[in-house]
């Protein structure tokens, strides 16, 4: 197929493509409403490190920087692990959450090469949230010790409770773009599908391109009054009587 093809058949299907997209737009928009509610972040850092005597002064060994560095995607994964979680649910009894609840409300990252792990916390409260990161940092530096019988967490910095942030939200606009242009490439692909499996002609060059050959006689579109129009002069002539029917009408 050539450009002027496709052209022709996104032509053709416009109101297929036109239709999905207003209906996808405006789900998005009403599902978006619905759904959207104020959300919180608050966080808390942790530093994973060891600091070693020597002299009888504190320093950094620089040849446990690397394995610590090494050691921090494993403790990324014991923060959120449920030993770890179920402690910070037992000294937080009042936030009645389950620990699949608890988790997905938990993020946990750092940057390439970095000894920081950032907890993160988003929740519709600004309090429980740095409530939440707060005693997750805590409860990670105390278990880490039982769980793998190291020492080497200190808590950088963690989130204040009465600070006054303003909530995150997303952006209606960014919804609706993106609900669009999913929805514009989703309708011109099914357009695509049903002209390909619709094996009807409705020009001339139609059939030129499907059978190869020319139409000699083609009927033009009629109008239904039209139509009536000739099968009552059919009925009505007589055998062998010329009866001239006017279609322009």
């Amino acid at each position: 197929m050539e450009l002027f093809d496709y052209l022709q058949t996104i032509r053709k299907r416009i109101w297929l493509i036109v239709l999905l997209i207003v209906f996808s737009c405006t789900a998005s928009g009403i599902l978006f409403a619905q759904s959207n509610h104020p959300q919180y972040q608050a966080l808390s850092k942790i530093v994973v490190n060891k600091t070693n005597a020597a002299d009888g002064k504190l320093g950094v060994d620089p040849s446990s920087v690397s394995a610590n560095i090494m050691l921090v995607n494993t403790y990324k994964q014991l923060i959120t692990s449920e030993p770890i979680l179920q402690d910070v649910l037992a000294q937080n009894t009042q936030l009645h959450l389950s620990i699949g609840q608890l988790e997905k409300l938990i993020k946990v990252s750092s940057i390439v090469s970095s000894q920081v792990v950032t907890i993160t916390v988003k929740d519709k409260s600004y309090e429980r949230a740095a409530r939440i990161a707060n005693t997750v940092a805590r409860v990670f530096k105390d278990d880490l010790l039982k769980i793998m019988n190291m020492d080497n967490i200190t808590i950088l910095s963690e989130a204040s409770p009465n600070a006054t942030t303003e909530p995150i939200q997303t952006s209606f606009w960014l919804v609706l773009i993106v609900s669009f242009i999913v929805s514009a490439a989703a309708s011109i692909l099914l357009a695509f599908l049903v002209d390909y499996f619709d094996r009807t002609l409705y020009s001339e060059e139609d059939v030129e391109r499907v059978l190869g050959l020319y139409p000699l006689v083609t009927i033009s579109r009629m109008k239904q009054k039209t139509i009536r129009s000739v099968r009552s002069h059919a009925a009505t002539k007589k055998v062998g009587e010329p009866k001239h029917v006017n279609l322009s009408q």
